[in-house]
């Protein structure tokens, strides 16, 4: 296991291992009590993190590509503490589309704060 040192540095350690496709070290920030053998071999694979088909409606910007944690295109806005030790940390994104033309986009995803740092809590299937 391994664990991050703050939400904030969270957010750019993750952006870094999605774009390097490294699921193995991604999967080691996870806190994977409970989880099934599917969803640690799901991440291995890195099905748990990637979707292989585009769906029919998609942002031209590529972010269907990412189911979990978040499309590393995002940026760390804020993040609250929600209770038993779970962290919701808030994305955003902004894209110029010309005249004028902001876009915003927002995502979140949680943590849980353990003794030695914080983890990313896997989404339940």
């Amino acid at each position: 296991s391994i664990y991050f040192t703050n939400p904030q540095k969270s957010v750019e350690i993750i952006t870094e291992l999605l774009k390097n496709e490294d699921w193995e070290i991604l999967k080691s920030y996870y806190y994977l009590d409970n989880c099934s053998q599917a969803v640690v071999d799901s991440m291995l694979s890195g099905d748990y993190f990637i979707r292989k088909n585009k769906p029919e409606v998609a942002h031209p910007g590529g972010f269907w590509k990412y189911k979990h944690p978040f499309p590393p295109a995002f940026n760390y806005a804020s993040h609250e503490e929600i209770g038993n030790n779970i962290i919701r940390v808030n994305l955003r994104i902004e894209i110029d589309q010309g005249n004028g033309n902001i876009q915003q986009g927002r995502t979140s995803y949680f943590l849980i704060k353990l003794k030695n740092g914080y983890q990313i809590k896997p989404m339940q299937f």
